[in-house]
């Protein structure tokens, strides 16, 4: 690109450009030149015109306590967490009470619509101004959407904390499920003994409690685990149970997550015919809930079970669907995993090229989420892409995906990857890549 096309100069700057840039500037040195007292005061100006051309007021919505319910919208909502900055900075002990408030609408509202940087955000400065079960509350939400939006190890972070905070208020309940939250990120992170520790440890602390619902969740992700590790059988005898649970505590949402997930430990087991009902069923379930992000789980699975029988029209379409989903919803981690899906799908269709750009696609998003397992599995999928085509590399990217399946402990996804490898390289007429 020519230098002059480019923004690295002042002088390449339109007038515009540097109109706005050099307003910034000034709207920062403007502020920055009023004394403390000045800008307090402005704040408190902002927050009660704002506030005011919103609607006014908004309610309580009380502190956050584990199994609150939503609250009602108000039209703040959406401009809620700016008036939590206004507050934070007004000197005025009165206003700043009502921090806490637009904090807390503030973080709900974002969950609402799946702006999931944003709820950290607010999760996290509101867990600052309270202290024992509320605060444990709070990192334990702020720890759920950093997971939704693919950040496992800042997730792992808000559950340890929230953990511990519970544990100190001897919240049985709470520690339950906050070990629930924690076993999902520290599985992600490929730490899979210490997450089967965890939900061992909530499911105790959940009967404990008599907490039927928290220890539904927490089978149905020990099941998950046992699955992922080889144990499938024992995994389908669990979900089960889980799924038992679910139907008798009346939990529905939670019933269509186990009913997915048993579609697809079905199919590893070879009952193709309860698959399928288990997938209809989970969809019907997320549908009627609402669960944006399950459905968009369980259409990427059911895709994944259609390209292996094969189905690869239906697969196609399933996925672009549930991308779409992902996208709409910020899972960042799973629109990874379903770029991953749609490589493959190329792959095995013989559109080599297509499946490159797809794998390729699907690595920049593992790498970005540290989402070791499917990048080390992507990797090696890649790698065989690039033998179809020819590519001088193909045998080094298959080996750092199966070095990264090695390091992680995955021995299963990388016994499958190398039978895989082998047969291409046979059919190819090449040297084995581990050999």
């Amino acid at each position: 690109m020519p230098y002059a096309d480019r923004f690295d100069s002042p002088n390449s700057l339109t007038a515009e450009q540097a109109y706005l840039f050099r307003h910034a500037l000034l709207r920062e040195a403007a502020y920055e030149l009023q004394p403390p007292g000045e800008r307090a005061r402005l704040h408190a100006l902002a927050f009660e015109a704002a506030e005011r051309a919103h609607g006014g007021e908004a309610p309580d919505p009380g502190e956050p306590v584990p199994g609150s319910t939503a609250i009602k919208p108000h039209p703040t909502d959406p401009i809620a967490f700016e008036l939590a900055v206004h507050l934070r900075h007004a000197d005025d002990d009165a206003l700043r009470k009502r921090q806490r408030i637009y904090l807390h609408r503030a973080a709900l509202h974002a969950e609402r619509t799946h702006q999931n940087p944003l709820a950290v955000a607010a999760w996290s400065e509101l867990a600052e101004l309270l202290d024992g079960v509320s605060r444990a509350e709070a990192l334990r939400r702020a720890g759920v959407t950093a997971h939704n939006s693919g950040n496992a190890m800042l997730a792992a972070d808000f559950f340890s904390r929230a953990q511990k905070g519970f544990t100190a208020a001897r919240h049985n309940k709470g520690e339950g499920v906050a070990l629930i939250g924690l076993s999902y990120s520290l599985f992600e992170l490929s730490r899979h003994g210490e997450a089967e520790q965890a939900l061992q440890r909530a499911i105790e602390l959940n009967r404990a409690a008599d907490d039927r619902k928290s220890e539904g969740i927490a089978l149905g992700a020990l099941a998950g685990i046992l699955l992922q590790t080889g144990r499938r059988e024992q995994g389908v005898r669990v979900f089960e149970e889980a799924l038992a649970i679910h139907r008798a505590t009346g939990n529905r949402r939670d019933e269509g997550i186990v009913l997915g997930n048993l579609g697809v430990a079905y199919f590893q087991t070879g009952q193709q015919a309860r698959c399928l009902d288990a997938f209809e069923q989970s969809l019907a379930a997320h549908r009627a809930t609402g669960q944006r992000l399950s459905e968009g789980i369980t259409l990427a699975n059911l895709a994944y079970i259609c390209h292996m029988e094969p189905r690869p029209e239906l697969a196609g379409r399933l996925l672009h669907e549930a991308l779409a989903i992902m996208r709409e919803t910020g899972a960042k981690r799973w629109e990874g995993i379903v770029y991953g899906y749609l490589g493959t799908l190329h792959a095995r269709s013989g559109r080599h090229a297509d499946a490159e750009r797809e794998f390729n696609r699907a690595l920049v998003v593992h790498r970005e989420v540290r989402n070791r397992r499917f990048e080390g599995a992507n990797l090696c999928d890649l790698g065989l892409t690039q033998l179809a085509l020819g590519r001088s590399s193909a045998a080094d990217t298959w080996r750092q995906g199966a070095a990264i399946l090695l390091a992680i402990g995955d021995r299963a996804e990388l016994e499958e990857k190398s039978a895989a490898m082998r047969a291409a390289c046979a059919k190819a007429g090449v040297r084995p890549f581990d050999g």
